[in-house]
Formats: C-alpha cells, sequence, structure tokens
C-alpha cells in the first residue's frame, strides 16, 4: 500500500464505527378485499409466500393486518301504549385473524341511543312517533400482527391460507314490547399481509440500500487484513483492490 493510500486510511478510521449499518426494510404488500354476512362466519383467502428470488432476497419481516367494518341496518317500532324512551342498540363482538403462526384477536362494540321521544304505538307500521330508524351502525375491526422470527413458513411457491373468523350480535334494550328489524348484518373490509426484506447486497455496507461514496470509504478504513469483517466484501480474509472493485461494480441502488 502506497503513501498516499495509508494516509487516507488513517484519515477515514474515525468514520468506520461499523461495517453494517440497519437500513429500512424494502415492503411487499398483498391485498385482498372480502364481505361476508355475520354472525358468526368465517373467511379463508390464500396469499403467496414470500419469494427469494433465488436467495437475491432476505425476508425479515412478516405482518398481517386486517382493516374492516361491522355494520348493521336498525330499526325498532314500539308495540306498547306506553311510551319507550332511551332505547338502545349495541353492535359488539370479536374478531380473529391467523397467517401461519401469526394470530391476532380484538373486540369491537358500538353503542347508539335515541333522544327519548318514542312514543305509544300508533298502529301503523314503518312509521310514525312509535318508529326510530338508527340506520346503518358500522363499528371499525382492526387486527394486525407482526413477526420477525420463524420466517421460513412463509416463503415458499406454495400459497399460504389467511384465516379471518368474526362474530357479532345487535342488541336492544326492552323497555317495552319493540318490534326489531335488523338487516344487512355483515363484515366487509381488506386483509393484507406485508413481506419486509432486504436485497442481497454485500456491497452496502452501511446498510441503506445503496452503494456509494459511504460504502467506498469503509473499505478503505479496514485496508489489510481482516478476519470476519464487513468490509472484506469478497470473503477472503483480506480488505483489498478485489473488495474495492467490487464495491464499484455494485455501485447504485441495491433494488436495481
Amino acid at each position: 500500500m502506497n503513501r498516499v493510500s495509508a494516509q487516507l486510511i488513517a484519515g477515514l478510521i474515525l468514520v468506520s464505527g461499523a461495517d453494517v449499518g440497519a437500513g429500512p426494510l424494502e415492503q411487499e404488500v398483498h391485498a385482498q378485499a372480502f364481505g361476508f354476512p355475520l354472525s358468526p362466519a368465517s373467511v379463508e383467502l390464500l396469499f403467496p409466500r414470500f419469494d427469494d428470488a433465488s436467495g437475491t432476497r432476505t425476508l425479515r419481516s412478516v405482518q398481517v393486518d386486517v382493516i374492516a367494518a361491522v355494520a348493521a341496518d336498525v330499526s325498532v317500532e314500539n308495540e306498547s301504549r306506553l311510551p319507550a324512551p332511551d332505547i338502545a342498540t349495541q353492535v359488539a363482538g370479536t374478531g380473529v385473524v391467523n397467517f401461519g403462526t401469526l394470530v391476532d384477536d380484538g373486540s369491537f362494540s358500538r353503542v347508539d341511543i335515541t333522544d327519548g321521544s318514542v312514543g305509544p304505538s300508533d298502529g301503523v307500521t314503518g312509521s310514525g312517533p312509535d318508529f326510530w330508524d338508527f340506520g346503518t351502525l358500522s363499528v371499525p375491526l382492526v387486527l394486525s400482527r407482526e413477526t420477525r422470527t420463524d420466517l421460513e413458513q412463509f416463503i415458499g411457491a406454495e400459497p399460504l391460507p389467511v384465516g379471518l373468523e368474526v362474530a357479532a350480535e345487535v342488541a336492544v334494550s326492552l323497555t317495552t314490547d319493540l318490534t326489531v328489524r335488523i338487516s344487512d348484518f355483515a363484515v366487509t373490509g381488506m386483509l393484507m399481509v406485508t413481506f419486509g426484506y432486504d436485497p442481497v447486497c454485500p456491497a452496502d455496507l452501511d446498510g441503506d440500500g445503496r452503494v456509494e461514496f459511504a460504502d467506498l470509504l469503509l473499505v478503505l478504513a479496514r485496508w489489510g487484513p481482516c478476519d470476519a469483517c464487513g468490509a472484506d466484501v469478497t470473503g477472503d480474509g483480506f480488505v483489498d483492490f478485489r473488495d474495492l472493485t467490487t464495491i464499484l461494480a455494485a455501485w447504485g441502488s441495491c433494488a436495481d
């Protein structure tokens, strides 16, 4: 190594605190819409496993998400000679999603109350002061689970099912004799699977997803014998011109 190289390396030692950094993961997202009547009920959708592209991509994380709404059209009618103040309706239940060993569950609930003006029965069906239309009552269902372990199950060619089960009910407080009408009771939403991965890019020494001047500096700073260090891109135990040319040959974005 000549004097110029030695001086350059000495001046770069301070910027070489680590051989490899942790950059943001690339993402591959798969999404499918669903909808089914309630309740209880379930759906199973097939999602592709992660393709490592012949070893050029490394899976780091898997996440499954459910973004949905449980909804029902609800109306009540007082059949009593007495008024029916403060009629309450509740839409509530639970949901469970599973994708391989990833499982998440959650609950949801919504309560709506009349304004206290529902009067005695007038004998007319579907209208009048004894009738109250709550309209469409909708409540969100959000589930999410991520893992960074046991990722082998998510890699391969065969699709893997995502299962979603939802149990829900519409409950109405019966302060008097009421006729309760419930229709279009269903859940609709989106199932999503997100794979977080790293492109296999040995020349990206600082892990920022690009091969550029910072990586070149790390090679120069570790010049010479280097046992199992990140700057030894060729893996021969030395950081030398072969590593330098490998950096230059891979210049640019690792995703390209």
